[in-house]
Order: C-alpha cells, then structure tokens, then sequence
C-alpha cells in the first residue's frame, strides 16, 4: 500500500519476445511470473494494492550511432534507449492462478491492475528522465523482467516544481524534437501522478487525461480530470482543467466546459448556448467573486483552440510563473475546486453511460490520451459537414472519395482499404469512428493466426477454461455500435481465421447483416450471457502487398468493396505536415445517413448490371445474385449525392459504375492469362461503350481501350483493364495489384 509520503513505482521491461505475452496481460488485466521474486524487493517487500506499475515496451537503442554491444546490458552512464509505456494501479495482493492467459507458460503468480495511460515513444536518456527511472527500466531488462522499486517522493518532486518546470522550460522544449524531451513525460505522466496524489484521487471514478500534444507540441499543454460516473469529455463536457497559457506567463485551474464540441460553424448560436450554459452555472453554484475569476476574458493563445478557453470558463484561479504557491496552498485551492466540480454536475445532469470509446490492440500505436463520450443527440447529417471536419484534421481525400467510402458501408458493412503501406487506411477507419460516434477497435493481424480461436478465443485443454480471443472484449461489451478495423488483414490466411465472419454474412434470420457466429455458439452454449456481435457492425479490414502477405482468394473479393488508396501524383504527397486530431471532436456526433429509409431502386443501374453480369459470363469476373444486388443498391444509394458532387444524375450513375466495376468485378482478374478473360473485359468496355452487341477480336482490342479511355466516362475502369491487359500480353500473367 502507498503511505502518505511516497508512491511506489515498479518498473518492468517486457522484452519484444515478451511483446505478446503482454498484449494478452493488458486485455485480461493481469501480470504473471514464475515466482514471487519476480514481483518482490528485498527490502521494501512486493508489489501491492495501490502501487504503480510501469511497463516499458518496444525497447530499442535510443542514443546517436549504433547499439553499444550487449545493449540492454552496459552501464547507466551508456544506457539510453526509446520506448512505448503502459501505466497501471495495481488492484489487489499478489495472488496465485492456474487459469491459462498466455500460450508459452503459466506464470501463476499475478497480480491484477486497472490501466492508467499509455505513453508513445518515452525517450530514457540523462536529459530526459531521472536516472532512478533509466537505471530501473535497465535492470529490469537486464534480469528478464523482474519488477524494479523506485520509491517516489511525492511522485518525483511538488506540484509547484513541476508546473514551475513546465513554465520554465515548455518554449524551449517546443524547438525540441517531439516529444524527446523532459517536458512530454512531466506534463503527460509525471503531473497526473502529481495531482492524483495531492487530490487522494479514486482512479475508479476519476479519470486523468493530459496532452503535450500528439505529434507535434500543443501551443496551450493541458492536464484535465474528469469525473467517470458522470459522462462528458474535454471537447463539450464538464471537467477540471489544468492549463498552460501559450507563452507560459501563467498557469490555471479552472472548472469549465470544453468549447471544441461545438465549433464547427453549421452550429447555430453555438457560442451563445456555451455561455448560456457558463452563465446559468456560475448563478446556480453562487460562486464567490472574492475567490474565484468568472471572467470571459481569459485567453490562453492568439489563435487556435487556446484562444476560446475562456468561454468556457465556469471559475478559475490564475498564477503568474514566478508566483506559484506551495503546495499546500494549492492543494486546498484543487480540493476546493474538485469540490465545486462535483456541486456542478450534480446540478446539470443525471449520471449516464458512456456511448463509444476508443480501444486498441495495437498498443503502439494507441494514443497519448483517449476520451469516451456520453450519449449526447447526433447532428443530422450533412455530406459537407462531414467533409470539412475530415479536411480540419489535415486528412487529404476528395468529396467524391468520401461519398464512395460510405456508401460502400452502407450496402455492405465489410470493405477492404488496399494500397501501399502509409497511405491512409487505417487512419481513415479511425476517423470514421469518431466522425460517427462507433465505438473504435482495432486489431493488428497476426501472421500466426490459423483459424477463428484467435479471434473469438477457444476452451483450453489443459483446464477447460475459455481463453479469450483478440475481441474478447468487443463481443464482451455489449456496444450498440462498433467498428473494427483489421489491420494487414492478409498478413495471414484470411479464409482460415476469419471464416466464421465470412459464413455470419448475409444473415437470413433476424440478426441483420451479420448471423451468428459458430465458434460463440460452441464457447457459449446457454443463450444467456452469450456475447453477440453489436447491432451496427463495420469491419475495414487494411491490406498491404509485398512478399510477407497472402493472397485473397475470390470467396472473400465477392464479398466486399476493394476500395483502392494511392498518390496520384507528387503535389498529393504529404511532407511535413501532421494530422491534428484535435480538430476532430464530433460530439455529438453525426448521424449515419440512411437510418430507416426504404431500399432504394434505380433501373437504369439495374440494367447496366445485368449488361455486365452477360460481358463477363464465363469469365473470372463472373459473378452471382449477392453482388449484382449489392451493385445495384451502390448505384441507388450514391444517386442521391449527385448535387453535391455537382454532377447530373446521368453523370453521377456513371461515375457510380465506374467505382463499382473497379472495386467489385476487376479485383478478382489476377493469375495466369486466360484468353477468355481478356474477352470478356472486351465485352464489358463494349458494354460501357453502348455496344453491347460488339464482340471484338484481337486486332482491335487497343482501339475498344482507346474509346472508353477517349470518351472520359469510365476512367478507373479503362486504367485498370489497361493494365490488366496489357501484363497479360506481355507477362502472361497479371494482378489487380
């Protein structure tokens, strides 16, 4: 247990073959060893209730010129290394278990924690972290993992050290590489440990979230706490707030509402109903003017988010930075306004649940700070809208790009983001999370996956226990609204450990979209406490092409959109420039666009896809009743964004077909050429030509091209058959890819 004076922080290094191990501890909340030892220190005992334990993870030489020899193994004054962390609060004693959680061992000696934060690339060098720290990670790796101590007093140092550090230091840090600098670990980790301590928080119902920024240094750095029970984030909810003004002549404590939630300028009056809400706050809690500021004048930063703070401000209290009072002084004036926090929500609002949050497999790649938000009424809809906050967060695509995307999810909930490496896949699936309030997942495939257990988990036959699959704890959440994101989805065999997926589509029962699934039923044979998947399932599954990944068979391509992503050319390639994230706050969020409208019809469209179905009969692209339907309600459903793409509707069912022949019927023409092919991608341009009755021979197969290519209409199309066709002519041989 921790003592009034010092916190006991562990530290344990988990070596990257331990990588999975820990990924699996993380999900199920657990650490293991082989002793107790592992987890004891001589002189201080082991690790207990209410001790922080820090994992350091993805270790790798973090100094100028290569790795000194035997690195991890060299004296503190060489030991400089880079790593992701992962904070926990350890929730009870050490225990002992013999249920299976890992796949190399048992590791029955546990202890179980509640996660704090994740911290991206810490940089463990002398200028950077105390040497207690740096020697503790090393040793940790050096003895294969074994917790190390570090006894912190007060959390490494005073509330007012450590703002006053920040005040001092943050200008000189911004001309820093990001974050490779003190300052990111003293603002995101080092003063949420501070003011949990200071304010006895319960970290069961308070959260602490803290941002240096996220990718580059935030021009106004902030620490926030938020009260769980209650809802709300730091984009329009209620919270407490520790801030930094731009040019660090002061720091606040300040009880305010966030202001980014209603910012963007389709919001009637929105800046009217935030002060409406500060103003009938500050009456109700009759806020004394003799200890608190209510002025609206605040302003942190000349631009930016920073400079509209202030409207939000319900009362704060303001320190110039050569004037930070001690402690005590400062912890009365938290307690006081954590205390006038609590008043405020039990004013304005019943306890609620959190809607969506973001959670992430891929702990690497997880975010310094994620927010849940409540259950807050969704904007209606409006294609612009959606775009422009896309465009705000520094996210490149085009209005007609987008309106493919969604309506490939729209008709079927399982599309494929293809392309190189970096081109914004999965960055794009996490966008559309947030855009449209889904609770966010997602799952980094690995090459060793073999069937569904490694998704949905398996009964253990050693003890005959379920043993959880990477979503465990998606299908254990009971969300309404979910999108997974696979990432490198074709790393392994997707037929194999996706099969169960493959077979739920296309539901005839009353489950929708997705059916059952036959793993759950086998794991879970009583109906009740079964998991099910969310109502409004979306899975984007990312695919990358080079020598490590497999190939898609034609099972899986026919039931999907093979949505392409490229650079078309070197003014679309992106240099020195970062997303900001920031700009991202849809709460509430959007509402999707075809909530309970009727199945559209178009027969026009339903013509052209018959027209196809006869070109491609008996060829690789021949395909059944699933697709063809699924074509014809692609080309329905995009009809109706036909003004905003300022397109007729002649000329948006065309671009519409375009899209659909690319991404539904070409991606299955790859192997060995088969003359049969190329003739039935002659008929199809004939098709598309309205020479339906054309049959064209091989002496003017280049002219057919050079028509549709000529005539501008079907320009994805006419690209890629001329691809196709031209690697089968010269290569025997052609890939979609």
């Amino acid at each position: 247990m921790n003592d009034s004076k010092s916190e006991r922080h562990w530290y344990i290094a988990v070596a990257q073959a331990g990588r999975t191990n820990l990924q699996r501890g993380l999900r199920a909340a657990i650490w293991g060893a082989k002793d107790r030892g592992k987890f004891t220190d001589v002189r201080f005992g082991e690790i207990g209730e209410g001790d922080i334990v820090h994992f350091f993870h993805e270790i790798q030489w973090g100094g100028q010129g290569a790795s000194p020899q035997g690195f991890p193994r060299v004296p503190l004054d060489q030991y400089t290394a880079q790593a992701n962390e992962t904070v926990v609060e350890v929730t009870g004693s050490i225990f002992e278990d013999s249920s299976v959680v890992w796949d190399d061992a048992l590791y029955p000696v546990r202890f179980s924690f509640v996660v704090q934060r994740r911290i991206e690339r810490v940089r463990l060098a002398p200028d950077t972290v105390d040497d207690s720290v740096r020697d503790a990670v090393r040793l940790s790796g050096i003895s294969q993992g074994k917790a190390v101590l570090v006894n912190i007093q007060a959390g490494g140092g005073t509330l007012p050290s450590a703002l006053s550090r920040v005040l001092d230091h943050y200008l000189e840090a911004r001309r820093e590489p990001f974050p490779q600098h003190s300052v990111f670990a003293l603002i995101n980790r080092d003063l949420p440990l501070l003011l949990a301590q200071l304010l006895s928080l319960d970290t069961k119902r308070y959260r602490i979230l803290a941002s240096a920024g996220q990718g580059n240094w935030a021009m106004v750095p902030w620490v926030a706490i938020l009260d769980q029970r209650r809802g709300g984030t730091i984009q329009n909810g209620l919270y407490l707030a520790v801030l930094f003004q731009a040019d660090m002549a002061q720091v606040v404590f300040a009880l305010m509402f966030g202001v980014s939630g209603d910012q963007e300028a389709s919001l009637p009056n929105a800046r009217a109903r935030l002060a409406s809400r500060v103003e009938s706050l500050q009456a109700q809690l009759a806020l004394d003017p003799g200890l608190w500021q209510m002025d609206h004048s605040l302003k942190l930063s000349a631009q930016g988010i920073g400079s509209r703070y202030g409207e939000g401000v319900v009362a704060y209290r303001a320190h110039a930075a050569e004037q930070i009072p001690a402690e005590t002084e400062l912890g009365d004036e938290l307690k006081a306004l954590l205390q006038l926090y609590d008043r405020a929500l039990t004013m304005i609002s019943a306890p609620v649940e959190s809607a969506y949050a973001e959670t992430n497999v891929k702990t690497e790649s997880s975010p310094v700070a994620q927010e849940s938000s409540p259950p807050y009424r969704r904007r209606p809809f409006v294609l612009e809208s959606v775009y422009a906050q896309i465009a705000a967060v520094g996210y490149r695509m085009t209005l007609d790009d987008l309106v493919n995307v969604l309506v490939a999810i729209q008709v079927r909930p399982f599309v494929i983001f293809s392309g190189r490496s970096g081109t914004g896949k999965t960055t794009l699936s996490r966008i559309l999370g947030r855009l449209f309030g889904w609770h966010y997942t997602q799952i980094a495939v690995s090459p060793a996956w073999a069937d569904p257990a490694d998704l949905i988990g398996f009964i253990s036959p050693v003890n005959q226990k379920r043993v959880d699959g990477a979503l465990t704890n998606l299908l254990l959440g009971d969300y309404q609204e979910t999108l997974l994101c696979l990432d490198e989805f074709n790393v392994a065999k997707v037929e194999h450990y996706f099969s169960d997926f493959i077979s739920a589509m296309d539901s005839d029962g009353d489950e929708g979209f997705w059916g059952k699934l036959p793993s759950l039923e086998r794991l879970y044979p009583n109906a009740v406490g079964q998991p099910r998947l969310p109502s409004r399932f979306v899975v984007l599954a990312t695919m990358n092409f080079d020598d490590s990944v497999q190939s898609i068979t034609p099972r899986v391509l026919d039931r999907a959109n093979v949505i392409e992503f490229d650079i078309a050319g070197v003014n679309d390639l992106i240099v020195g420039e970062v997303l900001t994230w920031a700009a991202l706050d849809p709460v509430p969020p959007f509402a999707w666009p075809w909530a309970s409208e009727a199945l559209p019809r178009d027969a026009l469209g339903e013509e052209t896809v018959r027209s196809l179905w006869q070109a491609l009969y008996g060829t690789r692209g021949q395909f059944g009743h699933r697709a063809a339907q699924e074509m014809a309600q692609y080309i329905a459903y995009g009809l109706r964004f036909a003004s905003s793409l300022d397109r007729t509707p002649d000329a948006q069912r065309r671009a519409l077909i375009d899209r659909q022949i690319v991404q539904r019927l070409l991606p299955k023409f790859h192997g060995t050429a088969m003359a049969r092919d190329i003739v039935g991608l002659m008929r199809l341009l004939a098709v598309l030509l309205d020479q339906k009755g054309r049959q064209p021979d091989d002496q003017d197969r280049q002219e057919l091209i050079d028509q549709v290519v000529n005539q501008g209409q079907f320009p994805r199309t006419a690209a890629k058959i001329q691809q196709l066709v031209s690697s089968y002519v010269e290569d025997g041989y052609a890939s979609f890819w």
